[in-house]
């Protein structure tokens, strides 16, 4: 609590009288302050009108705090340590912010003073800023990073630590630790394997044609990362290379897998196999990442088609429905639509649902059911037989 006052005469009284209202400093981290200021008329005004006749007025004073930890508090020894803007802010995508340490006091030798992340969540640069008798007044720059850990885990609070860690000046060892906080910014960013298949799949047939899928990962790595590539059926495909090795400098320069399919003679329809790709690395937020792809083999003696199961068949007027499944005998190209329209020659005695099914490279081998009925229709005109009309077309 501090006061001070201003006189004014029957001169003076319509001359304005300035006071300058500065913060103090006081080393701490208390974030900003309001400070009411009381302005009142002092009992010594000989005036009556003003001695008693004036009700006290408040000011609102908004004290913004420095970012400044001043450690010891009092004088002598010590360390102070300044955010610049007041915090700290990093964000794991890039930007670092920075601070000033600087001594209280010289020394009678050098001073070293330690920065230091308590759980690894940030990187000091330079980690260690040496103060001699010549320069401890000079403040050092000290640069903030986040640590990309790979991991989207929201943004968090954290502090790191600014502590002499050697001293040949004794006034400076066991000073105690400055702890400042700094607000870590995620940047949502996961490791990754990312496959991008050549034509959006990958399809090789027994007759000859090859294909190709590209292999990069979704952040930079500490060290390198070696993805091994494995199969649950080895008789129907062949692949190269088997290994891939990224590093911190191509970790985002795909490398192509090549694939072809391997001729067993046999008539045995499609075959899919899963190829999977685990990692290991000494970036731990690179290593044990695993993904799959699937790899289409196209029977030599497999063309395209439809395949019908549970046809022909029978409906009864009055009796359950009856259901029809499709699918595609290959896959179609990428980027290619192929849709099966059903019609009767009589909608009289039968209705189903859906008239048409679309099928593409990724769904061409999952059956599609069309449900069918007969229509009551409270005649006795004996059993009908209806054909049932199945077009396929494609587009483009």
């Amino acid at each position: 609590t501090s006061s001070s006052s201003l006189t004014f005469t029957p001169s003076n009284w319509d001359s304005a009288q300035i006071v300058t209202i500065s913060a103090i400093e006081d080393g701490n981290l208390d974030g900003d302050v309001t400070t009411k200021l009381n302005v009142s008329v002092s009992s010594g005004s000989d005036d009556p009108n003003y001695a008693n006749g004036i009700p006290a007025q408040n000011v609102s004073v908004i004290t913004i705090d420095s970012g400044t930890i001043i450690l010891p508090p009092a004088a002598g020894p010590g360390i102070t340590v300044t955010q610049s803007g007041g915090n700290t802010l990093v964000t794991e995508s890039g930007a670092t912010d920075t601070i000033t340490v600087v001594l209280n006091e010289q020394p009678a030798g050098d001073v070293t003073v330690a920065i230091a992340s308590p759980d690894g969540e940030i990187n000091a640069d330079p980690a260690e800023v040496t103060f001699l008798a010549s320069n401890w007044d000079q403040p050092q720059y000290v640069t903030i990073s986040a640590v990309e850990d790979g991991v989207a885990d929201n943004d968090k609070d954290t502090t790191f630590t600014v502590v002499v860690s050697n001293s040949s000046d004794a006034n400076y060892t066991g000073l105690g630790t400055i702890r400042v906080p700094v607000k870590v910014i995620d940047s949502r960013n996961i490791s990754g394997i990312v496959i991008t298949s050549s034509g959006g799949n990958n399809q090789v047939k027994e007759s000859g044609d090859s294909d190709s899928f590209s292999v990069s990962l979704s952040m930079q790595p500490s060290a390198d990362v070696v993805i091994t590539l494995s199969d649950n059926d080895s008789s129907e495909i062949s692949y190269s290379p088997s290994t891939l090795t990224f590093t911190p400098d191509n970790w985002d320069t795909p490398q192509n897998v090549n694939l072809s399919a391997k001729e067993d003679n046999i008539k045995d329809s499609n075959q899919i196999t899963l190829l999977t790709l685990t990692s290991a690395s000494d970036d731990a937020a690179s290593s044990d990442l695993s993904t799959s792809t699937e790899v289409v083999t196209v029977d030599s003696a497999a063309e395209p088609g439809v395949t019908i199961t549970d046809a022909p068949f029978s409906l009864i007027e009055s009796g359950a429905s009856e259901i029809l499944s499709f699918e595609l005998d290959t896959p179609p190209a990428a980027g290619t639509v192929v849709t099966i329209t059903l019609s009767d020659n009589d909608s009289s005695e039968i209705r189903y649902d859906p008239a048409t099914l679309t099928f593409t490279s990724s769904n061409w081998n999952t059956a599609q059911t069309v449900e069918l009925n007969a229509i009551e229709d409270k005649i006795r005109d004996n059993d009908q037989q209806v054909s049932l009309n199945i077009s396929v077309s494609s587009n483009p």
